[in-house]
């Protein structure tokens, strides 16, 4: 995560029009099977993997161990909704728009 050290160091400050970048963030999400029970041992590698996402949306706050993104800024009212919480490990990828 070097790569990213200069975009989370600039995810700080109560201000979001300062803070807030738009960026595309990869990542790799957890998945849980939708039976009850399934054959072991697992063979089909789709059945192994987790499952690769794209979040596009405002990085907003970094931590230690995970980047916020919010989907959705009001930039007058310095407001924020559609909060989500990735954890660093999980990230592919980020693009800064």
């Amino acid at each position: 995560m070097d790569e990213y050290s200069a975009l989370f160091d600039s995810l700080k400050g109560d201000d979001i029009k300062k803070v807030a970048r738009a960026c595309i963030i990869v990542w790799y999400d957890t998945w849980e099977h939708t039976q009850s029970w399934i054959d072991f041992p697992l063979e089909d590698e789709d059945d192994t993997l987790p499952i690769a996402m794209n979040t596009m949306g405002y990085a907003v706050h970094a931590t230690d161990t995970s980047l916020v993104v919010a989907g959705t800024v009001d930039f007058e009212h310095n407001q924020l909704s559609q909060v989500q919480v990735i954890p660093k490990s999980c990230i592919v990828a980020i693009t800064v728009l």
